[in-house]
């Protein structure tokens, strides 16, 4: 379904086209009942009735998915589906991916993009104790949404998504992101864990981490199958350096849970502090209370 400018859906009337994916296309619309801004995805026209078949099955697992995951504030948030349209309604970010903040940036520093990486792990943590694997964590599904007290980090694109017996061929565009295993259809949480440490590898390096099919054949030949971070960058804690090599290691036995691995990470200063005030307020809300 195509859209334009001054379009209808319902309640909803279109914008403008935002993006456009690889098999999808998002338009800025509002919802004339409440007055807010939404986005609506819908599928391209322009690929062949197979690849539309399989486009379709994906917009509908997204849709399926997302209504599930309903609830957490670093996941996309789901209002409905048009089944005849194929048009999934979600809340419109404002913002950008991580992808287009380091080609506007360069490289960030720890300080910022633990931010994001964290929240998108708590996120990671909600999908995989509802067993399922988003399958896809790549910079360009992380949306940075400008808000007035700080940047909410938000997953999103939940197509190729995996629960436990789902036989699929789907995979990511970007293999820079993706463990080899996953390509045997492999259900496996740590693969998750993969694609948030190869994000965090090239924020803060802008480097894209080499593919790991590539570094299987590297490792075989006994070359060294991945540039350290630190040798890109640096300014890059040794610590930090190791926590991204052990979320990228090449057998999934090695690789931490999403959880283990979050608290590996070393808390930058104004993160602590944050959690200092927060704790000290707990404390005078609770003596507020006690006294009242």
């Amino acid at each position: 379904m195509t859209l334009s400018k001054g379009d209808k859906l319902g309640k909803y009337t279109i914008l403008k086209e935002w993006r456009r994916g690889g098999y999808g296309v998002i338009y800025k619309a509002i919802d004339n009942s409440l007055n807010e801004i939404v986005a609506i995805k819908t599928l391209r026209q322009d690929v062949s009735p197979q690849q539309y078949k399989k486009n379709l099955e994906r917009l509908e697992r997204e849709k399926d998915i997302l209504n599930r995951m309903s609830g957490h504030p670093n996941i996309v948030k789901y209002y409905e589906y048009f089944q005849e349209e194929k048009a999934l309604v979600m809340e419109f970010l404002d913002g950008n991916n991580l992808s287009e903040l380091l080609e506007q940036k360069g490289r960030l520093k720890y300080r910022f993009v633990f931010d994001y990486i964290y929240q998108i792990g708590l996120a990671l943590k909600y999908v995989h104790d509802k067993d399922l694997v988003h399958r896809d964590v790549q910079p360009k599904n992380i949306m940075i949404e400008k808000t007035k007290v700080k940047k909410r980090s938000v997953l999103i694109d939940f197509g190729i998504v995996k629960y436990q017996y789902l036989v699929t061929n789907e995979h990511p565009s970007i293999q820079n992101f993706t463990h080899h295993k996953q390509q045997d259809g492999t259900f496996n949480p740590k693969l998750d864990v993969y694609g948030l440490a190869a994000c965090l590898y090239n924020a803060l390096t802008n480097e894209l981490p080499t593919d790991s099919g590539e570094r299987v054949r590297r490792h075989r030949r006994g070359e060294k199958d991945l540039i350290p971070p630190r040798r890109h960058n640096p300014s890059i804690s040794q610590k930090v350096n190791d926590v991204i090599l052990k979320g990228m290691d090449l057998e999934l036995e090695n690789v931490p849970s999403i959880e283990k691995w979050l608290k590996l990470l070393p808390k930058p200063l104004h993160w602590r502090w944050q959690q200092l005030i927060k704790a000290n307020q707990s404390i005078v809300n609770w003596l507020r209370n006690f006294f009242r």
